[in-house]
Order: C-alpha cells, then structure tokens, then sequence
C-alpha cells in the first residue's frame, strides 16, 4: 500500500493528465476549479470533469498516527445530446486509459457510480475510481 507524500490531492493533476494523453477526442478535461465557474452553456463537449468526491477513513491506529484512507474520485464525462458527440465509444477508452492505473498514491479501483444525469441537451455520464493508501504522522 502507498504512502501520502506531499500532496493530498495528488491523484487530480495525475488524472487529467492521463485522460488528456490516453482519450482521443475529449475537447476538454476540467478540474473541480473549473466546474465552480462553468455553465452549461459555456461548457465544450465532449469534456471528462475530475472530481474530488471525498474520503473514508475506515482503520487507524497507534492513536491515530496511522492511518489507512480511501479516496473516490469521479470522472464526468459530459457530451452534447444534440451534437455528435458520442457517450459509449468515449466512456470505452475512458475505461480503459483508467483500469489499474498506478497513480502516486495508489491503484485506481473502478467503484460503483451515481447513474447518469441529462439536462438542457446535455448528458453527464460518471465513473468513480477509489485510490487507497496509508497516511502516517510526522516524527517529532
């Protein structure tokens, strides 16, 4: 099991990196930043969305100092209904530019997902990945 280094939310720019690399005709790859500002309208399809979806903290030990954590992380990817974007053949690669890939703090574990959501001509299709690894206190 990996260790948390520096960056808690490591496994964000490692993402969207990889999908940017790995999927072909995604326009766009934005972060939870980005989608705190983005409008539908405004929004370039086809697009992945990397979300933070949070943690659990299912084992601890020696009060606390160590620490085992599962973070879930969503991939969005959102398509123009009315366009031609294409939802199955994008979610394929995705699957497969995501399926155990060794991220810095650990494999992605594809999990299961909320159900996809349309709107305003819009779909919104999500995958949800969990990462697992180990958080250790520092040395006094």
């Amino acid at each position: 099991m990996m260790e948390l280094t520096d960056d808690y939310l490591a496994a964000e720019s490692e993402l969207v990196a990889l999908l940017e690399d790995k999927v072909g005709d995604l326009r766009k790859v934005y972060t939870s930043v980005d989608l705190a500002e983005l409008k539908q309208r405004s929004q370039i399809t086809p697009a992945a969305h990397v979300i933070y979806w949070g943690d659990t903290v299912p084992l601890n030990a020696q009060g606390g100092a160590v620490g085992h954590v599962t973070q879930t992380w969503m991939i969005v990817l959102a398509v123009n209904l009315r366009g031609r974007d294409a939802a199955g053949p994008l979610l394929s690669r995705m699957i497969k530019a995501l399926a155990g890939h060794h991220a810095t703090l650990g494999n992605l574990v594809r999990k299961d997902a909320p159900k996809p959501t349309f709107n305003a001509g819009f779909g919104y299709y999500p995958l949800a990945y969990e990462i697992k690894f180990r958080t250790k206190g520092a040395k006094p």
